[in-house]
């Protein structure tokens, strides 16, 4: 039971065969899984505990998200964007005639900053919000549905995921290995289990595999005695 024993066995082609079977079974049994996602976790934690674990979730992305929005010159850019539409429309309308247009491309900048200042304030005072409102609905919305439904015409990403349980088993098995055994100590729980054993049970054990190997050794005695007996019969 060394080391590169073990690596070669849960290496083997078969055992690889194996952990993708039961990739597959475990998607399989999904893919006609009635239950929520929210019912499904309930089997791996209690009520409280995904409760805490879906608000903490909740938070985060929302957190991630405002800060995004926040960060990112939104304002700006929405500003730009609105203010070259009103000019293309007035432009392209009946205002064209008197050429607003260029008279509001003058103040195009004016407009834009006096626009993103406006927006970003509204962001920074209703984004966190909005954005929380959003992501809870949108939470929600994932959890209660059926499992089945979230896995329904997904054949790549599930392959995909397949080859990543598959890469991970790998890797751990390549990588850590040495660490798992270490920490098991084979030998050491070999031993404890032979020192723990009651004395008529070790006594058993003995006289079972003492009992396997006479029961060979009067055999082969047999047949060799038959073997010698035609031999001796022959010649005389």
């Amino acid at each position: 039971m060394n080391e590169e024993v073990l690596r070669h066995t849960l290496l083997s082609d078969d055992m690889l065969s194996k952990v993708g079977a039961a990739f597959d079974k475990g998607v399989d049994r999904l893919l006609h899984e009635d239950k929520s996602l929210h019912e499904l976790l309930t089997y791996f934690m209690n009520g409280e505990e995904l409760e805490n674990a879906e608000s903490q979730v909740k938070a985060e992305i929302a957190k991630m998200v405002t800060e995004n929005l926040t960060s990112a010159d939104l304002g700006q850019k929405i500003a730009h964007m609105a203010v070259n539409h009103a000019i293309e429309k007035m432009k392209n309308g009946l205002l064209g005639f008197f050429h607003i247009d260029k008279l509001l491309g003058s103040l195009r900048t004016s407009a834009e900053d006096m626009l993103a200042k406006n927006i970003d304030e509204m962001l920074a005072s209703n984004a966190a919000d909005m954005v929380a409102a959003l992501v809870d609905n949108s939470i929600d919305n994932l959890t209660n549905s059926s499992v089945s439904s979230l896995l329904a015409n997904r054949e790549e990403q599930i392959a995909s995921a397949r080859n990543t349980v598959l890469y991970m088993y790998r890797h751990t098995v390549e990588n850590h290995l040495p660490a798992m055994l270490a920490s098991l100590d084979i030998k050491r729980i070999i031993e404890d289990r032979i020192n723990g054993m009651d004395v008529m049970e070790v006594e058993q054990l003995i006289f079972e595999v003492m009992d396997k190997e006479l029961t060979a050794i009067i055999r082969l005695g047999i047949l060799l005695g038959f073997i010698m007996g035609c031999l001796n019969c022959l010649f005389l």
